[in-house]
């Protein structure tokens, strides 16, 4: 989508996020869970010119706590363990997926029992932020 956009007006450039503490309060006034990412320029990263930071926020899966734990225990897992496939189903988006900070501090609700289980075994929990 962004691609098309470009094409049709001429390009299409990322504004540049200012990543001091006092602009990231700002913007944590508006969403909570914004933290800026360093980009560089590549095939994935459309409109990116140069190394830019932008306000990123991370994706979550939502699920409720009738669900079975073993069966979060299995998709967190395979979540963590199956990089190469997030990143070819949800390319560019997954692009910068990092296995190692898939348990962070929610701004809301909890954690599944099953996703707690995981993260322990694999030194994710409890938080370390």
């Amino acid at each position: 989508m962004v691609r098309e956009a470009g094409a049709k007006v001429g390009g299409v450039r990322a504004l540049p996020f200012d990543p001091s503490p006092e602009a990231l309060a700002r913007a944590r006034k508006v969403l909570e869970v914004f933290y800026p990412l360093l980009v560089q320029p590549s095939e994935v990263n459309y409109g990116i010119i140069g190394p830019t930071y932008v306000a990123a926020t991370d994706f979550l899966f939502i699920t409720n706590k009738n669900v079975p734990d073993d069966l979060i225990y299995k998709v967190t897992k395979a979540l963590h363990g199956g990089k190469q496939a997030f990143l070819a189903s949800f390319k560019p988006l997954g692009v910068n997926f990092s296995p190692d900070k898939m348990a962070k501090r929610l701004p809301a609700g909890e954690y599944h029992p099953g996703a707690i289980k995981f993260y322990k075994e694999v030194g994710l929990w409890p938080l370390k932020e």
